[in-house]
């Protein structure tokens, strides 16, 4: 048998298949209740309703921070590191942690093998190609003159010559010099 897909009450299919019934609303005993304050009577927020108060506390945090940094300067922060780097040498293992985590950086994932040769096709794909290059050169200029250069860059380029850069450099000393003449 194959499972269909049933809509629910929005028109969407369920994840499973299968049509879940609305919740009915939250009764304390004595009846529906009203809808909270900015709320319609499903319980979701009404339009135009402002939101919450917020952060109380977010300017008190600001100031303590504030105040904290006013307080250790460059001297106590080499105290404290060669401190926790005495602590680490000592076994300290947490001091250790926090110590290299904030020098080095968490440990990255490791290396699958296996896929040395994708990422690889990856990092290479991700690089602007050289017309990419070209045009954000070329932006600022008059576009039939951009248009034409385009043109005469892709009939010479073959992405696998080394010997195009001189045409690549050239072409972008061009569009230099014709931004200079129109200034």
């Amino acid at each position: 048998m194959i499972p269909t897909t049933t809509p629910l009450t929005n028109g969407t299919p369920s994840r499973n298949g299968h049509a879940t019934a609305p919740l009915p609303p939250f009764v304390d005993g004595a009846g529906p209740t009203a809808p909270a304050e900015g709320r319609n009577a499903n319980g979701r927020f009404a339009k135009g309703w402002k939101g919450g108060p917020g952060n109380p506390f977010a300017r008190e945090v600001a100031r303590l921070r504030a105040a904290l940094v006013r307080a250790i300067d460059a001297d106590k922060m080499t105290r404290l590191a060669h401190r926790l780097y005495e602590q680490a040498l000592e076994g300290n293992v947490q001091a250790a942690e926090l110590l290299l985590r904030y020098c080095i950086g968490r440990a990255t994932p490791a290396v699958d093998p296996d896929d040395l040769d994708n990422d690889e096709w990856r990092r290479l794909r991700d690089v602007p190609s050289r017309e990419e290059f070209t045009v954000s050169k070329v932006t600022g200029i008059d576009t039939a003159a951009a248009i034409e250069k385009m043109q005469s860059f892709r009939e010479q380029s073959d992405p696998f010559d080394k010997s195009m850069r001189a045409i690549d450099t050239q072409f972008v000393h061009e569009i230099a010099a014709q931004r200079k003449r129109r200034k």
